[in-house]
């Protein structure tokens, strides 16, 4: 696995962050997508729908991530994503992708995700594909999340 310089990390945060004060929400998350030193998408959680996230989860919010790779003027495959939710006070909180947005971002083809947490040292990652093993396909159908095997 792919790992950032502490520098280049923290700058991505800090990014990730300014793009999740944008967001209205009371949970307020940004997501930038990446590939090496150059960043390709940004997005963040907006109270709308749209109908391309109808195909993952029948309320079709859009979340931080599923943003980031609607707004990608290039192709992400092999990219990165960093995603950054933060706390009224301006604290890091857990950012991890849920269900539909792992499914989203498996899809995409981007290969890593950063996520902040709210313990030490506020920042964990992961391959896509071990997180998309992850998924209870079960409890995912229950929620009426949408899985669609790649």
């Amino acid at each position: 696995m792919f790992m950032l310089p502490p520098n280049r990390l923290k700058n991505l945060f800090a990014h990730a962050k300014r793009v999740s004060a944008l967001s209205k929400y009371r949970f307020q998350l940004g997501a930038v997508i990446f590939k090496g030193n150059r960043l390709i998408s940004t997005g963040y959680n907006k109270n709308k729908t749209h109908p391309t996230a109808k195909k993952y989860y029948q309320h079709g919010s859009v979340h931080a991530e599923f943003d980031a790779v609607l707004h990608a003027n290039e192709s992400i495959d092999g990219a990165s994503m960093l995603v950054c939710r933060v706390k009224k006070d301006g604290s890091p909180a857990m950012s991890k992708p849920c269900v539909m947005c792992t499914q989203i971002i498996f899809e995409s083809g981007i290969k890593e995700v950063f996520w902040t947490t709210s313990e030490l040292p506020f920042w964990d990652h992961a391959c896509v594909k071990d997180l998309y093993k992850l998924i209870d396909k079960e409890k995912a159908f229950k929620e009426n999340v949408f899985l669609n095997a790649k």
